[in-house]
């Protein structure tokens, strides 16, 4: 149980107008439209160097693989899944890959777009992400470990003997990163690659969810069990039970509270205090900006997502439903409709503060039942549930 919960936070982190139900897009053609607007776009481009600005990513159980920086926000893919970028301002994709002559397919020797990057964090120089018992960092060219781990508890000796010194994930606040193993966690400096002493968290349970804010480190553990720890001393207490899904965003701390098979999201003080209920059936993935709460049901509604107002606590019923008519080339027939976004399964979805836009990716299986990016996307105003749709591009 405690091995199979540590496997399933890497896979967690490793991985026009259209208002009206029953719209069509023809794909192909606005791919083509699109693709000739990728060459036209400023490509993304690292500085040199130490970084000058971070991700401020507090939390990575729900972002699933995305990080921005500026207007840029990286899409990073699982196994057998490629990475790409999206540009927030001109809400256009291109390829994470810049290597001149690329094909940019699976098979494509050193294609950038096929890099395996966990828990990745956007900074002006680069990706930051785990990778075994490594940080590395991808300067848009290369990648390179900046620090290797070499410690581990007698948790992770006992439950994890082959690879005891792995990394679990990170992730940012306030212009520093955290480091996670499966049962404890560090800070580290991006401006001098060093990493602060481990404190321990958990003696008998893996560390499956973590957010933080200036004082305080908020994570869950297997047991459904959510603990914050204050930075200024290292102090554990207990905040709730049958709990997960904990992220921190505009001075509150949320998180997802399972009443049977109903999930509750919660809303807290900074410190986890004074817990309240706030959304019934909220899935993981939920998305929380300064204005609104967009989510998703536990038990999908195709293509419907939520959203939720802070200021006024009402909910608005979006649905986002398109069919796609795209070309089979594995069938005699030539148009095939596609649902958008596919039910059953969990969208990302992304607030960019900078162009203040919710984008909502979509998730599909491939034909081997692999989960992959999207060909369609959603993109609102930040606190409005009017909304349009944008295709892959690429």
């Amino acid at each position: 149980m405690k091995r199979s919960a540590f496997i399933l936070l890497s896979i967690l982190l490793l991985s026009g107008c259209a208002n009206s139900t029953g719209s069509y897009v023809d794909i192909e053609s606005e791919k083509a439209q699109q693709a000739e607007l990728i060459s036209e776009l400023d490509t993304y481009e690292f500085t040199s160097g130490k970084p000058t600005e971070l991700d401020e990513k507090p939390f990575n159980i729900s972002s699933l693989g995305i990080t921005s920086i500026g207007t840029k926000t990286f899409c990073i893919g699982g196994v057998g899944v490629s990475s790409c970028v999206l540009d927030t301002e001109s809400e256009r994709f291109s390829h994470l890959c810049n290597i001149a002559g690329c094909a940019h397919s699976e098979n494509s020797p050193g294609c950038l777009d096929q890099l395996q990057m966990n828990a990745p964090v956007a900074a002006s120089n680069g990706l930051y992400f785990t990778s075994g018992n490594a940080l590395m960092l991808f300067d848009g060219k290369e990648q390179e470990p900046i620090y290797e781990n070499t410690f581990s508890t007698s948790y992770e000796k006992e439950f994890f003997p082959d690879s005891p010194n792995s990394l679990g994930g990170i992730m940012s606040q306030g212009g520093r990163l955290y480091i996670l193993g499966a049962s404890w966690f560090q800070t580290f400096d991006v401006t001098t690659n060093t990493a602060s002493e481990p404190v321990i968290l958990s003696e008998d349970s893996s560390i499956i969810s973590y957010a933080a804010n200036e004082d305080y480190l908020f994570f869950c553990t297997e047991n459904n069990e959510l603990f914050s720890c204050t930075f200024a001393d290292n102090k554990l207490k207990k905040l709730d039970d049958k709990a997960g899904q904990v992220s921190v965003s505009g001075g509150r701390l949320y998180y997802i509270k399972w009443e049977g098979q109903t999930p509750i999201l919660m809303s807290a003080e900074r410190d986890g205090s004074s817990p309240q209920r706030l959304i019934e059936n909220c899935y993981v993935g939920c998305c929380i900006t300064d204005k609104a709460i967009y989510y998703t049901h536990f038990h999908a509604d195709e293509g419907k997502v939520y959203v939720y107002d802070l200021k006024t606590g009402k909910t608005a019923e979006c649905d986002i439903s398109c069919k796609v008519r795209e070309d089979n080339a594995d069938t005699e027939d030539i148009d095939e409709e596609i649902c958008y976004p596919q039910g059953g399964f969990m969208p990302r979805i992304i607030w960019n503060a900078q162009t203040d836009k919710v984008f909502v990716l979509d998730t599909i299986t491939d034909g081997d039942g692999q989960l992959t990016n999207g060909r369609i996307g959603f993109v609102f105003k930040n606190g409005s549930k009017d909304h349009s749709i944008i295709t892959d591009g690429v």
